[in-house]
């Protein structure tokens, strides 16, 4: 097999590296030059709602780059999500895997060159390097976080997993409305179960995930909140809905009342930094 030797050290790196986060176990056998069966347990969003279709284009991206082939496709073939043991997935070309599962329609995708990884992107997503706020590390120190077996969860109730920008950049680009609605209601069911009600607290919980260091002043009755380092990429969508969602969802579930945040201005320098301005309604 051609690409065998070449295919089984990128997927066992790849394991190991999604098992930090994504899966408290993968298993995979190579059954094909362009065939990839993979066995998961815990894998995060399908083990939850049963849902697979980000997870199978994740496989398959890693698969068609791996082998330089944009025709590669996956399917689902068991789902942990709705009672199975474990997830069970076929990587591969739509005729291998017409001969796997030859039942299923095997929905194929054009895939678009984005090339996002250029100058820019280095530039602007640069540490910050004057960070002096709260860390994930100093959440899962007080109890807010843990981790075990590839879970990074919150309390215990909510499950987080890092997520390259891109594949936020892509749903809000496409899907900015649904974005926004289900942004907007994860951040009220984690509000409503935080153990500190203040909003210093809430900004540094949006530090804490990665959206950059977050300030929050109070000036004539709103509140303007300074992000230095937000996340950029070339295909960000500046009404940023999952960001506004969140916190609009985080500040009502904690504090009570309706609030509007709207984003104000922001700057491309050294990162990116961007202005919100909350205002309570009613």
């Amino acid at each position: 097999m051609k690409n065998f030797y070449e295919i089984e050290k990128y997927w066992k790196d790849a394991e190991l590296f999604m098992e930090i986060f994504y899966a408290s176990s993968i298993n995979h056998q190579i059954l094909a030059e362009k065939l990839l069966y993979m066995q998961l347990r815990n894998y995060m969003i399908c083990s939850e709602g049963g849902t697979s279709s980000f997870n199978l284009g994740t496989f398959a991206g890693l698969l068609g780059r791996t082998i330089k082939d944009k025709q590669i496709e996956a399917v689902e073939v068991s789902c942990q999500g709705q009672g199975r043991e474990y997830c069970e997935v076929y990587v591969g070309l739509p005729s291998e895997l017409k001969k796997k599962v030859p039942e299923t329609e095997i929905i194929t995708s054009e895939v678009e060159e984005y090339n996002a990884y250029d100058l820019s992107y280095k530039l602007y997503n640069r540490p910050v390097s004057s960070f002096r706020g709260t860390s994930l590390l100093d959440l899962l120190r007080e109890d807010i976080f843990s981790y075990s077996e590839g879970t990074l969860s919150l309390l215990g109730r909510f499950r987080f997993f890092p997520l390259e920008i891109l594949g936020l950049h892509l749903l809000e680009r496409n899907l900015e409305g649904p974005v926004l609605k289900a942004s907007y209601e994860v951040g009220r069911e984690i509000g409503e179960v935080l153990p500190r009600n203040d909003v210093d607290f809430l900004f540094n919980l949006i530090s804490a995930l990665g959206f950059g260091v977050s300030v929050p002043v109070s000036i004539a009755g709103e509140l303007r909140v300074r992000i230095e380092g937000y996340p950029y990429s070339k295909l960000l969508n500046f009404n940023f809905p999952y960001l506004r969602g969140f916190i609009k969802g985080l500040m009502e579930g904690s504090l009570g009342g309706e609030y509007e945040v709207k984003p104000d201005k922001y700057l491309l320098g050294n990162n990116l930094q961007l202005l919100l301005v909350i205002r309570k309604s009613g």
